[in-house]
């Protein structure tokens, strides 16, 4: 066999296997010949254009003019999974997984006013001769038809855990839009929980009550900052109370976010640049007798909400917990606290506990306390 085929075949190998590469490795290896040299650059434009990697509506653009980094070393994933999950779209992988994914569902209508599930009309079932007009319903032709157990649910679906409408008319969380200031009815450190129809329920994925399950619902972008390291804001106008996308990751159990945490406590000790993506929300019950832990880590996989900064003052995001009708586990999600202009960056509160002084805050807002939320996870 000619030296030249001898070659030939080497390169096409390493062309299949470059995708899977560190970025280091695959700009060391872009250096040896032009063939590779083409091939890298075509694998890093792909990645800097869309980190999302086409599992979201909307590609996810990379901007550095800080360093030579041309993006962040991940896998992306529009929604959490278990620990021993692998991801959606591997990291070497180039093409989108086959079978369709929440995150490319369609959206809720806008004139679905009315939701034939029992538990999102006060038990009440909408029969099929109603004078309701069947347009306005949220339950596609094929959905299957409501169950005895679904008739027996409680009418939650659709509103916050303490009773009150969650959406208005435009699918914005109602008691942000409804209010003249991001501040005038929740505190940004506080968590309000939703209840969203879901597996228990009969409506489809266009149902006005699922919101929060069609993954990343505005156009935003990655961007470096000298300080603060990557960061996330929006390319298009968000009005307030809108969605905006969940915290998606790996789920964890106590002891696996607390193993990782020291883990992560010591690489940040010898690599500066190292940025864990560890998220633990604690809820506690009305009854006060009881704590409810939800672990998300994306540091490794996860989706846009892992660049989001924190911020002293509140940040322009509002933290929500998801919860859906017949699945045990809840969402962490972020819904516009007030109007975010295009060019804005996105950000929210870590926390309102004693801070860590080796961790330094650079969000320059008036509140700053100089350095970022820490509490033992």
């Amino acid at each position: 066999m000619a030296d030249s085929q001898i070659q030939g075949r080497v390169i096409a190998v390493l062309t299949q296997v470059m995708p899977w590469l560190h970025l280091k490795d695959l700009a060391s290896l872009g250096r040896t010949c032009r063939a590779l040299a083409a091939t890298a650059a075509s694998l890093n434009l792909l990645r800097a254009n869309d980190i999302a990697r086409g599992l979201e509506r909307f590609p996810v653009p990379v901007f550095n003019t800080v360093d030579h980094v041309l993006y962040p070393l991940f896998s992306y994933s529009p929604f959490s999974i278990l620990r021993s999950s692998p991801p959606l779209l591997p990291w070497g992988s180039l093409s989108r997984p086959p079978h369709k994914t929440p995150s490319n569902a369609r959206p809720p209508s806008p004139s679905a006013d009315i939701c034939p599930c029992v538990a999102s009309n006060s038990g009440q079932i909408l029969e099929s001769n109603s004078a309701t007009n069947h347009s306005q319903l949220c339950m596609e032709a094929d959905s299957p038809p409501i169950s005895k157990r679904q008739r027996e649910m409680p009418p939650l679906c659709g509103h916050l855990l303490e009773g009150e409408l969650a959406y208005d008319g435009d699918s914005r969380l109602h008691c942000l839009s409804m209010s003249s200031k991001s501040d005038e009815w929740v505190p940004s450190n506080e968590f309000l929980s939703i209840i969203e129809c879901g597996p228990a329920c009969g409506c489809s994925l266009r149902c006005k009550y699922r919101v929060t399950q069609h993954g990343l619902s505005v156009k935003v972008a990655v961007h470096k900052d000298h300080l603060k390291g990557w960061s996330l804001r929006a390319m298009n106008f968000i009005p307030k109370g809108a969605f905006v996308f969940q915290y998606a990751g790996e789920l964890l159990t106590t002891m696996e976010a607390q193993s990782r945490q020291r883990l992560y406590d010591e690489l940040r000790k010898t690599q500066a640049e190292f940025a864990p993506s560890l998220m633990v929300v604690r809820e506690h019950l009305p009854s006060g007798n009881l704590c409810l832990r939800l672990n998300i880590d994306a540091t490794h996989v996860g989706n846009v909400a892992r660049f989001v900064n924190h911020s002293c003052d509140g940040g322009n995001l509002q933290p929500c917990i998801a919860r859906l009708s017949g699945s045990p586990i809840p969402k962490l999600v972020f819904f516009a606290r007030c109007d975010i202009g295009e060019g804005d960056e996105l950000t929210f509160s870590y926390g309102d506990v004693h801070g860590c002084e080796t961790h330094p805050c650079f969000c320059k807002t008036a509140a700053c306390k100089g350095f970022l939320p820490f509490e033992e996870t």
